[in-house]
């Protein structure tokens, strides 16, 4: 996440009774190198229920070109 105008990161959390959940937002500039994110999901899972977690990189509004 490096560059003007680069956006957001979020991560969410789905089950059936918790659709949809914001576990963590990232937003803007962040540096040019990796990062390690570790963070608490918060989820109690009953019998037979799913999980998913869904990641989703959100553009910015900016245009970088060369």
């Amino acid at each position: 996440m490096h560059g003007p105008s680069i956006g957001s990161l979020v991560i969410y959390t789905s089950t059936k009774t918790n659709p949809m959940t914001e576990v963590k937002r990232i937003d803007g500039e962040q540096g040019d190198q990796w990062y390690h994110l570790q963070t608490d999901i918060n989820v109690s899972l009953q019998t037979k229920q799913y999980l998913r977690i869904i990641v989703k990189g959100v553009a910015g509004d900016g245009i970088q070109g060369k």
